[in-house]
């Protein structure tokens, strides 16, 4: 249902009711399971939510040949600001969040991952030297926390797109990430004036000097970069790199024609319609104010928690704290009576996957959560009096294992809290030090 409703978006077809029931749907799904979290589902779910109320069905849309009425050249500025805006802070806080002590200081996770990826094409011979650790950790935070200004501003934006396509490229080859570098490429050009799709076309069509043949020869030979990359990370092809690299490609070639080149001569003069008026200013504002204030505040709130965010999780969702940590862990729950003193282990597999003990094992938050439904078992098994203890470890970017839970409480009984430092988290040790790299990268 989602596919076909996404199809229905992108013809703009019963546009409105479209992208309501496919917000409802995505966000149902994102929220069923919290062991499947991921930041860029955050981002369409929010972004899924801002189109219904965007009027992306103005032009170009089945809409506006059915109903010729809502056909026009124009939108509100601040639909498209709303848009940008929003990705930018997903750009701009996943930066923000890079700048701590273990990525930039001790290039952490960077050094380890760098260190256990083979053939990587051309530079993968410098993955084992540390100045490369460092070079891909600083450039990444200064990526992400310039790359909405830059591609904001016209001198700096062929030169940001650049390195955005560049960026994602290798975050395709080097991890297993899904969609997410080929939607961020795509949302990128929402920094881009208004009317650049139009100007890029008509420069195609026009073939000023040959700049349309140039703008496509470049789409082809990054739809061959893209979809190179792609393969040689031991995956079969598909066609979402290769279509995405080839778009990327035209549009950052037309941007430095843009930029350098002589502007294509214009056959006809265009002209302007009335822009259509626009009622109800003051509700609009308050209510952007509002949605900025949201999205800017809650990324924030994990400063005023005390801790190490990555430690402890407090605050980590939905703040953009993108392939931050590395984080391995191993957890057993045990079944305590307190009358005799004796335990013994829960078996998990007949409540849950491997895979959610596996993220979940790194989740405080998630272990409380299944604690307390362990014990609501043992209580159908006649258990009342029984406690429910957890005995979890944890290893954060190659340290060695430290307690994670305090193992001497009952902690289906203990309370989460959002806003606070939950105390049967064990605090971090901050004088561990990360695992050398050896000669085989472990």
């Amino acid at each position: 249902m989602m596919g076909l409703l996404a199809l229905f978006i992108m013809l703009g077809f019963f546009y409105r009711l479209s992208t309501a029931l496919f917000f409802c749907a995505f966000t149902h799904s994102f929220l069923l399971e919290q062991g499947r979290y991921l930041n860029h589902f955050y981002l369409v779910s929010l972004l899924s939510f801002l189109l219904i109320f965007v009027p992306a069905n103005r032009k170009y849309a089945l809409d506006s040949w059915f109903w010729k009425s809502t056909r026009s050249d124009y939108v509100p500025a601040w639909t498209i600001y709303l848009l940008a805006f929003q990705i930018g802070i997903a750009y701009f806080y996943g930066g923000f969040a890079k700048i701590n002590y273990d990525w930039l200081i001790l290039a952490e996770p960077m050094r380890h991952w760098l260190s256990e990826i083979k053939n990587f094409p051309l530079i993968g011979q410098y993955f084992n030297q540390a100045w490369m650790a460092y070079f891909m950790s600083w450039s990444g935070m200064f990526l992400d926390l310039l790359a909405p200004f830059f591609l904001s501003i016209r001198r700096t934006r062929p030169f940001m797109f650049a390195a955005i396509l560049t960026f994602h490229f290798m975050n395709d080859r080097m991890f297993t990430i899904g969609l997410f570098p080929w939607f961020m490429i795509v949302v990128s050009t929402m920094f881009f004036p208004a009317d650049w799709l139009k100007k890029l076309i008509h420069t195609v069509r026009q073939n000023h000097k040959n700049q349309g043949t140039t703008i496509l020869i470049g789409a082809f030979v990054f739809a061959l970069i893209g979809s190179y990359f792609h393969i040689k990370a031991d995956r079969d092809f598909e066609i979402m790199p290769f279509v995405v690299a080839g778009l990327g490609g035209g549009t950052l070639v037309w941007l430095f024609i843009d930029l350098y080149g002589q502007p294509v001569p214009q056959t006809k003069k265009i002209q302007q319609p009335q822009i259509p008026k626009f009622a109800s200013k003051q509700v609009v504002l308050v209510l952007l104010a509002t949605w900025a204030l949201i999205q800017m505040v809650v990324p924030l709130r994990h400063f005023f928690i005390p801790g190490k965010v990555e430690w402890t999780e407090e605050g980590h969702m939905f703040s953009w704290r993108m392939k931050l940590r590395d984080k391995k862990s191993a957890i057993s729950f045990i079944a305590y009576n307190p009358a005799t003193g004796s335990s013994e282990a829960i078996d998990t597999k007949p409540y849950v996957e491997k895979w959610q003990i596996t993220n979940m094992s790194t989740k405080p938050y998630m272990i409380l959560q299944f604690a307390k439904f362990l014990d609501e078992k043992l209580a159908e098994q006649g258990k009342e009096n029984y406690e429910v203890r957890v005995v979890a470890t944890a290893s954060l970017n190659h340290r060695k294992h430290q307690n994670y839970i305090n193992p001497e409480i009952d902690l289906s009984k203990q309370s989460y809290y959002e806003l606070r430092h939950n105390s049967w988290i064990t605090p971090f040790d901050n004088t561990s030090k990360p695992a050398a790299i050896t000669k085989e990268g472990q």
